[in-house]
C-alpha cells in the first residue's frame, strides 16, 4: 500500500512540474488557482505557528535559566549547595532543550525562508519535502 501511495505521489509531483512549466513565473493572486492559494495560506500558517512555538520555547529557556540561577545560589537547610551533577541536569533539561528547540524553530522557519518557499511555489516548483510533511489540516483552515 505504501508503494502505491509513493508511486502516486511521484506521478503527481511529475505532473505538477510539467504543468508548472506552462505557468507564468510571477503569478498574481488573481491568477493563482484556489488550490495554490489555499496551499500558500497553509504555508504562511505553518511558518507562523512554528515561529510562535520557537518564541514559547525561548520563554521556557529563560525560566530555566532563572531556576538554575536560583538553585545554584541557594543553600539547603543543612548548609550544602547543589552539586555539579544536579546543575548539569538542570542546565540540560531546563536550558539546553528549550534553547535547541527555540533556535531550531526560529532559524528554520524564519520569514526569509518563508519568502523563499512562497516564491518557489508561485514559480511552479513543488514544495520541499520537509515543508510538505509538516503541513497539517489546521494549517489549511
Amino acid at each position: 500500500m505504501r508503494r502505491i501511495l509513493l508511486v502516486l505521489l511521484v506521478l503527481a509531483c511529475s505532473a505538477q512540474q510539467v504543468m508548472a512549466q506552462n505557468t507564468p513565473l510571477s503569478a498574481s493572486p488573481a491568477e493563482l488557482s484556489a488550490g495554490k492559494r489555499d496551499t500558500l495560506r497553509a504555508i504562511g500558517n505553518l511558518f507562523e505557528r512554528r515561529r510562535k512555538s520557537g518564541k514559547r520555547w525561548t520563554y521556557v529557556g529563560v525560566v530555566g535559566v532563572l531556576a538554575m540561577v536560583r538553585a545554584l545560589t541557594s543553600t539547603r537547610s543543612d548548609g550544602s549547595s547543589l552539586n555539579a551533577g544536579g546543575a548539569a541536569i538542570i542546565a540540560g533539561a531546563f536550558v539546553g532543550v528549550p534553547a535547541a528547540a527555540s533556535l531550531g524553530n526560529l532559524l528554520v522557519y524564519s520569514e526569509e525562508h518563508e519568502d523563499e518557499v512562497d516564491r518557489a511555489y508561485r514559480a511552479g516548483q513543488p514544495l520541499p519535502k520537509r515543508i510538505r510533511h509538516r503541513l497539517k489540516k489546521k494549517d489549511f483552515e
